[in-house]
């Protein structure tokens, strides 16, 4: 019942073919989507995605590479904590899904 609209718009867009897999696929991508915002959110207040200026790819975000923004990725705000730990809670906090959020 949670994701009935996706089953719902499954079915009609492409009748009982695969029917599962393409709920399925829809509802994870809606989930990763909801990270992918909250994740923008957290970079963007914290500086990291100046004039907007960033790029989806896959499953993440690619950002400027700059000192200043390498400065705050490589921050520890509380003892043991680092600036990632942070967004990960906050995505967490904000979406009930826990993810780990690297630089590559």
């Amino acid at each position: 019942p949670k994701h009935a609209a996706f089953l719902q718009n499954a079915k009609r867009r492409g009748g009982d073919r695969n029917l599962h897999a393409r709920t399925l696929n829809a509802v994870l991508c809606f989930i990763e989507n909801q990270c992918l915002e909250v994740l923008f959110d957290a970079l963007e207040q914290n500086e990291c995605v100046p004039k907007a200026r960033c790029s989806l790819i896959f499953d993440g975000l690619m950002i400027p590479d700059t000192p200043d923004i390498r400065k705050v990725l490589e921050s520890e705000p509380f003892p043991r904590t680092s600036f990632l730990d942070d967004v990960c809670q906050h995505i967490e906090d904000e979406t009930g899904y826990r993810l780990q959020v690297v630089v590559k």
